[in-house]
């Protein structure tokens, strides 16, 4: 697997504030309008652009003021997650929600601004762990591929100063995060057995 980079940034709407009952719909510049059109046409243009294939995206955390439900949000902050296994596939993504906010702001007559918050570099892993990995497997009858991660791990870390590889054993449905998240003993054994083949394989002929 791969550990995947991610883009991190911070999306401030600013539109106004107003009574909901006595402000015209026409008259309103209003914050959280602005940010769920910009998320829904992120996603929409990730979508027909194919981007999904080779990225991900999340708004995970919305701050809406003042917060009441009689009031015409004035602000509102998103916090932008992009992620992808190659620079090229984050900037793209990056690009496409910057896009997304400025015509969603110009539509709903508010004021947007960007602040990037943390970019996390591509650390590609060992070819040879990867490939020595999958022989291994495949010598002792394991179902085995290759993909990106999605997730940060400490391989990044590692990545830059030694060879470093990973191996993830299946989880019921794919879940992650979650208390559902399940992977049976068999996984997991077959998991540590093949780490443990490679670390005897490793010690014992140290040149391969």
């Amino acid at each position: 697997m791969q550990p995947a980079q991610f883009d991190l940034a911070r999306y401030t709407v600013q539109g106004e504030a107003r009574h909901a009952g006595s402000t015209p719909m026409l008259n309103r510049r209003d914050a959280l309008r602005t940010a769920a059109s910009a998320i829904d046409a992120s996603f929409s243009l990730m979508e027909t652009s194919q981007l999904q294939k080779t990225g991900t995206m999340t708004f995970g955390n919305l701050v809406v003021r003042p917060g009441a439900t009689n009031v015409v949000p004035g602000q509102v902050i998103v916090d932008s997650e992009v992620r992808g296994s190659s620079a090229a596939a984050i900037e793209k993504l990056r690009t496409l929600v910057d896009s997304s906010f400025q015509e969603a702001a110009e539509k709903a007559r508010t004021k947007v601004t960007k602040t990037p918050r943390f970019y996390d570099a591509p650390a590609p892993l060992s070819v040879d762990l990867r490939r020595r990995l999958a022989e291994i497997a495949q010598e002792t009858g394991l179902t085995v591929g290759s993909l990106p991660s999605g997730g940060c791990h400490d391989a990044q870390v590692f990545a830059s100063r030694v060879p470093a590889g990973m191996i993830f054993v299946e989880s019921k449905g794919g879940i992650s995060h979650n208390p559902r998240e399940f992977s049976t003993p068999e996984s997991l054994e077959e998991g540590s057995r093949l780490l443990l083949d490679l670390v005897h394989e490793l010690l014992s002929n140290p040149a391969r």
